[in-house]
């Protein structure tokens, strides 16, 4: 059984992506978490399209981000998502990041409850990208390990080899 190698570009590229990430992780209450929805959306619906237009390696990528993805995008999205585990690791993170509020007025509860909505929002989109990134390096280890190539040129190379 191969181990899966990394370049030094891919784990860079890994490295960026987790710092966007996490800056976007802490800046989320004061983004708008609409603007966050509609990339993940669009990401999404991206990874939803993918496996059809696509062959062989890039087809099992875009499979395994997708299944995961959109799993926990809509159970985020749909009825309580305060039932989630993940909304409670939000919410410490909320607690640790940003802090617990102090005294409110009347006039400021409105905008602390936009916040923290907006923190989880984000939070729960961020994971959903996650959760497809982790799925599709599940599915590349996996087709891996049954000794499929690394790419389909690889296979028209072993193929055309005598």
């Amino acid at each position: 059984m191969a181990r899966p190698r990394y370049s030094l570009r891919r784990l860079l590229a890994a490295v960026a992506a987790a710092g966007v990430a996490c800056a976007y992780l802490a800046a989320a209450a004061r983004l708008e978490a609409r603007v966050v929805s509609g990339m993940t959306l669009a990401i999404l619906a991206v990874a939803a399209v993918a496996p059809i237009a696509t062959r062989g390696r890039a087809r099992a990528l875009a499979s395994g981000f997708a299944v995961p993805a959109w799993a926990y995008f809509i159970a985020s999205n749909a009825g309580r998502p305060s039932g989630l585990v993940t909304t409670r690791w939000l919410a410490a993170a909320y607690d640790r990041l940003i802090g617990p509020p102090v005294a409110l007025t009347p006039d400021q509860v409105a905008g602390f409850t936009r916040q923290v909505v907006s923190f989880l929002v984000v939070g729960h989109h961020l994971v959903a990208l996650l959760l497809g990134t982790l799925g599709a390096l599940i599915v590349l280890a996996a087709r891996a390990v049954a000794g499929h190539p690394r790419s389909d040129r690889a296979r028209a190379a072993t193929s055309a080899s005598p």
